[in-house]
């Protein structure tokens, strides 16, 4: 006999299901048409052979640039100075952070300039802080045997003494 995986799954509301679905199909249009800047950078990880992906969804944002070891860069243009938008960027900085991510956030000027080691420091910083997987021994499995009905009842009436 095998042994049968049971999965539990959290109801969603129609809406947050709508809002995720439309978070993705944003995402996908964006990856389509990056700005100049975005192409750049993604140039310059590819280079020096950084795995990332683009257009990523996080929870309900979409962050420009996931590389491994929860490290999310942010190409912010012009439109990140606005006082509306340095709000919203730092309660999405605040909510990656509470979820692990290290935030790298980078202007358009500085894509060109931006020093790829330090992105490499930070991955291997936030590595080191994720915590250690512990290695649990099993314990020797005994295959299971059939019982009779006998059998079996007789184990039920102990156990119920």
């Amino acid at each position: 006999m095998g042994i049968i995986y049971t999965r539990k799954y959290r109801k969603k509301s129609n809406r947050s299901f709508e809002i995720e679905e439309e978070l993705k199909y944003r995402a996908r249009e964006m990856k389509k048409t990056p700005t100049a800047y975005e192409k750049i950078f993604a140039e310059r990880l590819k280079k020096n052979k950084i795995y990332y992906k683009s257009q990523f969804v996080i929870g309900r944002y979409i962050v420009d640039f996931l590389l491994g070891y929860k490290v999310i860069v942010e190409i912010d243009g012009d439109s990140h100075l606005e006082l509306d938008q340095i709000d919203y960027d730092r309660k999405r900085t605040q909510y990656f952070n509470s979820m692990g991510y290290k935030v790298i956030r980078i202007d358009n000027a500085g894509v060109n300039e931006f020093n790829i080691e330090r992105l490499i420091k930070a991955m291997r910083n936030n590595q080191n802080k994720q915590p250690k997987r512990r290695i649990v021994q099993e314990k020797e499995k005994t295959p299971n045997k059939l019982i009779t009905k006998e059998q079996f009842l007789s184990r039920k009436n102990r156990i119920l003494k």
